[in-house]
């Protein structure tokens, strides 16, 4: 499930529907894919730079 790309597009843009509604930045200032490669962002401690 965490290396299928069409989910994690799928999570993306359900999270940054969510992010721009919580903190309302615009929906069109938030990254359009996730940054990070899913390996890292599942490592334990991992923490965006």
């Amino acid at each position: 499930m965490f290396t299928d790309e069409d989910w994690i597009a799928d999570m993306w843009g359900d999270a940054l529907e969510q992010a721009a509604n919580e903190t309302h930045i615009d929906f069109a200032d938030l990254p359009e894919s996730c940054p990070w490669p899913m390996s890292s962002v599942l490592e334990d401690g991992f923490l965006p730079e």
